[in-house]
């Protein structure tokens, strides 16, 4: 058995403290002796493990680099007959430091705060021309006199506890006690020489050639950080409050300062400066003739502490670089941290930290004149950003900006502005003059058309200031019995935050009902002008808040001829409504859910005239509820997460709305096992269960440009049809089930395919014998932007 495998077996045995395995390895010496040195404190017995000195330096780096190629630690050579000598002089300083624990002044714990509070104050003083070590500084006769005053009271305040539960309340550390002696005594610049777990072993920490010798660092003993904010950081929404708490964490944790100690000291070692404060009184005559053998004394205690507690220069850019990291945490994306000029040696403890926020002092347009808008339109998203600190809230002025059709930021970048401290944001633009799109589809109604087709025109910034103006046609055929037109032009303004919009559409639509002499022919000419406000109240990548008003004026007019053999009646209603609209509408990104959720509330209140044979007036009010929430399942299949939407609509009204504001049960829009026609409410509920999963990769290598998902449904709704006067209010429930497919080519080309299998229905007895059975349904749409 080697030295080095005895001494685990050594340390395995120890009773006072449990030795950790880790503690113990093996290192690949050659056939070197190891040597021990035994001490004994407080009659338990200590090992160092000291390997033989070689002066071969051969055979040293090779030791050491086979050592090194393993991981281990590495042990510090020193000549044997040093060893003997520091052994016997360890034993010596142990004796007698385990006489003064046992036969001194006992001082307790809390009697030792007023000592560590002072050295608190001493410690700064003392830096003062020793930025290395204070162990040769000369004490003045006015610090002495404070630390023996302070020494006076221990020695009256004792404590008269046994020794065995007084070493356990100053929290006694015989290792720690070995390793401090061990470095006084040897003079040697023990950097090297540290603990491992409870274990003392004598190891090289780095490079071992320069480890006896290595400089230590410069030490500053630091009591307070202070934070300097330059003046546009008084725009932060990080409360200074949890700055000062985090810069106080990250420098207790540097200084290691001890919560459960005083004044950040652990009572033991504020117990071994009282011993050495004690040896000095006494030896100096109660300090009336103090010599440089105990100033050394006392600055040598003093210096174990300064060597635990004070901050280098690399802590405190450490404490710097990790402020700079908090704030820029909070959104400050700029904010930059560094240590200021200023005097370390002020005798204080305190030091300073500067913050610079990093100001957004100027928006530069790259490629504007390629474009046709100016500046002017386009800065006023910024304006609430600028010459304040960066910050990650600067993203919503570039979803205004986005938000104006046809036009989208590029990828920016920031460079340093005209003055100091100060930032410039270029950004380039990429216009749309146009757009045209196509869709076709067939979710039109067997009476009026079935399949339709729309060409709509956009048309983008007519005035340089973001406007647009939409246009849109729609025919249907099968029969070619529906018209349908719609424009509308919309003008942003308040710095992108809103705008102002009118709008008008027209429907014409002929029906043809009934059989051979008797039919009916339904003909209507429905239109609707609004003038709306939209503010966009909230706007980022996770959450968006907007309101819109709305006045609105609804026209139809609808004429019914009846065909009853050779004779014919005709029947007309127009209907007018004049009301505004409310609407609230917000979508939310919830990261830990994996969910995005779209909700939107609406208020209508109307005024509804009826004009036929006669003159009615009612009002009326419905309020509507949709949300679309789609949630990331922590499910792959083809190597995409699979994807649940949920829909849900609903609307309400007290009173029987007319034709044209009812909500149906049925269609491509709602439960797609049953027709339009067959039930519309003035109060109707619908739900939508879908889950999808892209199959995008059965392109392979064409993934890029093709998107490809495919669903299955489940959906139900219920609606209610209020009655005239006091009967009873007709009702109907549907419900079905089916199969989706969605194809997209480049964001260009969109298709949508939904298959309804099955469905069932319940009804009040009134529409038992109207409602149509439900059936297998397709439908389907397609669309192309140019």
């Amino acid at each position: 058995m080697n030295s080095l495998t005895k001494m685990c077996s050594v340390f395995s045995r120890l009773s006072l403290w449990s030795v950790s395995t880790v503690a113990c390895f093996l290192l690949p010496v050659h056939s070197a002796l190891a040597k021990n040195i035994d001490v004994q404190l407080f009659g338990e017995h200590y090992t160092l493990l000291l390997p033989e000195y070689m002066d071969d330096e051969d055979s040293r780096k090779e030791l050491f680099s086979k050592a090194d190629a393993q991981g281990n630690n590495l042990l510090v050579q020193f000549d044997e007959a040093w060893w003997q000598t520091q052994a016997m002089q360890l034993q010596k300083a142990l004796n007698d430091q385990e006489q003064s624990f046992l036969s001194g002044p006992r001082y307790a714990p809390e009697a030792l705060t007023p000592l560590a509070r002072y050295l608190r104050l001493l410690m700064p003083e003392l830096d003062i021309g020793a930025p290395i070590s204070i162990e040769d500084v000369s004490l003045n006769e006015i610090q002495y006199g404070a630390l023996f005053n302070l020494l006076y009271e221990l020695r009256e305040n004792q404590d008269n506890a046994s020794p065995e539960a007084y070493l356990t309340s100053i929290n006694f550390q015989p290792r720690e006690l070995i390793k401090r002696n061990l470095s006084r005594l040897s003079g040697r610049n023990f950097t090297c020489l540290y603990q491992i777990d409870d274990e003392l072993q004598i190891s090289l920490r780095a490079n071992w050639v320069n480890c006896l010798d290595e400089a230590r660092p410069q030490l500053l003993w630091v009591n307070q950080v202070n934070i300097n904010y330059d003046e546009a950081s008084t725009g932060f929404d990080v409360e200074k409050s949890n700055i000062s708490n985090f810069v106080s964490q990250q420098s207790e944790g540097k200084t290691q300062y001890q919560n459960d100690g005083r004044e950040g000291f652990d009572p033991f070692d504020l117990a071994l400066v009282a011993i050495e404060l004690n040896r000095a009184f006494v030896s100096s005559s109660a300090g009336q003739r103090y010599t440089a053998e105990d100033n050394q004394l006392i600055a040598a205690s003093l210096e174990q502490l300064r060597q635990q507690h004070a901050m280098s220069f690399s802590d405190l850019r450490d404490i710097s670089e990790s402020l700079q990291d908090f704030i820029r945490a909070q959104g400050y994306l700029l904010a930059k941290v560094y240590i200021p000029q200023q005097d370390f040696r002020a005798a204080d403890g305190v030091v300073e930290l500067a913050v610079a926020s990093g100001i957004l002092s100027e928006i530069h347009f790259r490629n504007i004149e390629e474009t046709d808008y100016k500046e002017d339109v386009l800065i006023p998203a910024f304006q609430n950003y600028l010459m304040q600190p960066v910050s990650s809230d600067l993203s919503s002025a570039y979803f205004r900006i986005n938000d104006i059709p046809g036009l989208s930021v590029q990828a920016g970048f920031f460079e340093p502005g005209e003055e100091n401290g100060q930032t410039r944001l270029n950004l380039g633009l990429e216009e749309e003059d146009w757009q045209l799109q196509v869709r076709s589809d067939n979710y039109g109604s067997e009476a009026t058309g079935e399949y339709r087709v729309l060409a709509g025109l956009d048309w983008y910034n007519l005035t340089g200031h973001g406007d647009s103006i939409n246009i849109g046609l729609l025919q249907a055929s099968s029969p070619s019995n529906t018209s349908y037109g719609f424009a509308k032009y919309r003008y942003p303004f308040w710095g992108l935050k809103a705008d102002v919009s009118v709008s008008y559409e027209q429907t014409q639509y002929e029906a043809i009902g009934g059989q051979g002499a008797n039919t009916a022919l339904s003909q209507g000419d429905l239109s609707t002008a609004s003038l709306a406000f939209d503010y966009r109240w909230l706007r980022s990548k996770d959450l968006n808040l907007s309101i819109s008003l709305a006045a609105i004026k609804k026209t139809s007019d609808t004429t019914v001829t009846l065909q009853l053999g050779d004779k014919s009646v005709v029947d007309g209603l127009e209907t007018e409504v004049k009301g505004a609209q409310f609407d609230i509408r917000f979508d939310y990104l919830m990261s830990s859910l994996r969910a995005l959720t779209d909700w939107r509330l609406s208020y209508f209140s109307g005024n509804q005239t009826d004009i036929n044979q006669g003159v009615t007036e009612k009002d009326y009010d419905k309020i509507s509820l949709n949300s679309d929430t789609l949630f990331l399942l922590p499910v792959n299949l083809f190597g995409q997460p699979l994807r649940l939407n949920a829909k849900f609509q609903a609307i309400h009204s007290s009173e029987l709305l007319p034709t044209f504001e009812r909500q149906p049960l049925g269609g491509p829009y709602a439960v797609k096992a049953f027709k339009t026609a067959d039930f519309t409410g003035d109060k109707t509920v619908y739900g939508n269960l879908q889950l999808l999963s892209n199959v995008s990769s059965l392109f392979g290598s064409l993934g890029e440009d093709h998107d490809l998902s495919v669903a299955l449904f489940a959906e139900a709704s219920y609606g209610e049809l209020n009655a005239l006067n006091n009967q009873t209010d007709s009702w109907a429930r549907f419900q079905a089930y089916g199969a989706a497919l969605f194809y997209s080519w480049r964001e260009d080309l969109r298709i949508e395919l939904s298959m309804s299998f099955s469905g069932s229905k319940d009804s009040s007895a009134d529409f038992a014998d109207i409602i149509s059975e439900p059936e297998e349904s397709i439908y389907i749409s397609m669309s192309y932007r140019y």
